[in-house]
């Protein structure tokens, strides 16, 4: 099944319906608003909620960022698997991935100004036959949908040069996205199809038509010993002239607890 979760949220019980209804009927709905008001938002039930977003199966509830003590556990047994030295960027999605984590790739929203009107997450989305980005973030701001196309590299091995300088493990992510943005916006249809299997909705014009200025692109790679001002240096270069925020796995790790307890994404 396409999706994060195991439970279809693109069907509702019959008591979903029936208390999204009831709801409905106190004022908790607005007549074209995607989600009911802030104050009602959260009385709906989970399935509810999900099933009121763009793509129900790939939705981040931010209700769930609530669940503080869930949360904190989730993020120490990250801290714990970066902490292992023989680790992959591959067991890094493992954890991820095998146990529902997502709230940890969803952190990379908290560099970016979009995302907090309605998030979505994607897992290993694929760009064609060729190409595979490891998440892709989908996030809605006033200004309409906004993506974030991310590939991990590894946390440890050839992350940088003696001098601070990218090594083989940064260039490689680097040059991965750089493969990936032509197809992105010559093929940009193939996208806009493969967003259509996750959602019974109209697609928004962001979705359809490509705008470069809608497009972000993330390496997740090494960590944050491996960084000096050499390597900042290159970080700014590289968001400046390619469009490509590197960050390392500390990132990941200080960004997903920021958001324990955050109103949004």
């Amino acid at each position: 099944m396409l999706g994060l979760y195991e439970r279809d949220y693109t069907e509702l019980t019959q008591d979903e319906i029936k208390e999204k209804e009831k709801i409905d009927s106190e004022g908790g709905h607005v007549t074209g608003a995607k989600f009911g008001r802030r104050n009602f938002f959260h009385k709906y039930p989970k399935a509810v909620r999900h099933n009121m977003s763009l793509f129900p199966n790939n939705y981040m509830d931010i209700q769930l960022l609530k669940d503080e003590p869930e949360l904190v556990k989730q993020c120490d047994g990250f801290e714990s698997l970066l902490n292992n030295t023989n680790i992959t960027e591959l067991d890094i999605k493992r954890y991820i991935q095998n146990n529902g984590f997502y709230h940890i790739p969803a952190s990379i929203f908290k560099h970016y100004d979009f995302g907090h009107h309605e998030a979505a997450l994607f897992k290993e989305f694929p760009l064609g036959t060729k190409y595979i980005a490891d998440y892709l973030l989908v996030g809605r701001a006033s200004g309409g949908w906004q993506f974030i196309f991310v590939e991990f590299e590894n946390p440890y091995g050839r992350i940088t040069l003696a001098d601070g300088n990218p090594g083989e493990a940064i260039r490689k992510g680097l040059n991965q996205i750089d493969e990936w943005k032509p197809f992105i916006e010559g093929y940009y249809s193939t996208l806009s199809a493969e967003f259509e299997k996750y959602t019974a909705q109209s697609l928004p014009r962001e979705f359809t038509r490509f705008d470069s200025t809608r497009m972000h692109y993330v390496v997740v790679v090494g960590r944050r010993a491996d960084y000096n001002e050499t390597t900042r240096l290159f970080q700014r270069r590289s968001e400046a002239e390619r469009n490509i925020k590197i960050l390392h796995y500390d990132n990941i790790l200080d960004d997903a607890r920021d958001l324990i307890g955050a109103r949004t994404y």
